[in-house]
């Protein structure tokens, strides 16, 4: 009789653990964008490096975490949503020239698109400029190749 009474309390808590709700994964999001500078647009390393730093500056991230209001959702100040967005990222160049690969890690998957998203199109609906050893400022643009799913 206490046999049975173990088997069908493991069994109810077996049953109670499949109902509960699974915490959504921490996977990593990915996005890819292009750095071109100049007109024409010409792709190189210096517009990799200098869209890199774009990516990685603070005004981009507390631009993500004020639209997407992550300063109540973490229950943090936006200074500390913003940092934690700029700590949670990795960006580098990618294989194809003038391409950035931006990956945010440590972030539940679906917020983590959300933000990548924002920072991308952010990005690309601005307009930058730079110089190459002290010229004349050229145009330099950001689109996106790919926004993680």
């Amino acid at each position: 009789m206490m046999r049975v009474g173990f088997i069908f309390g493991l069994l109810a808590l077996v049953v109670f653990m499949g109902c509960a709700p699974v915490p959504e994964q921490r996977v990593p999001a990915t996005a890819i964008v292009r750095v071109t500078r100049g007109n024409p647009p010409e792709t190189n390393d210096f517009s990799a490096n200098s869209g890199m730093d774009i990516f990685n500056s603070y005004d981009f991230a507390d631009h993500a975490g004020k639209t997407l209001e992550l300063s109540k959702l973490w229950g943090v100040s936006d200074i500390d949503a913003a940092t934690t967005i700029v700590k949670s990222l990795t960006v580098r160049v990618g294989n194809d020239p003038g391409s950035i690969v931006i990956t945010l890690k440590g972030i539940e998957h679906s917020l983590a698109v959300n933000i990548l998203n924002d920072l991308c199109t952010n990005a690309a609906g601005r307009q930058f400029s730079e110089s190459v050893n002290g010229g004349k400022p050229e145009p330099m643009h950001i689109s996106i190749i790919q926004l993680p799913k």
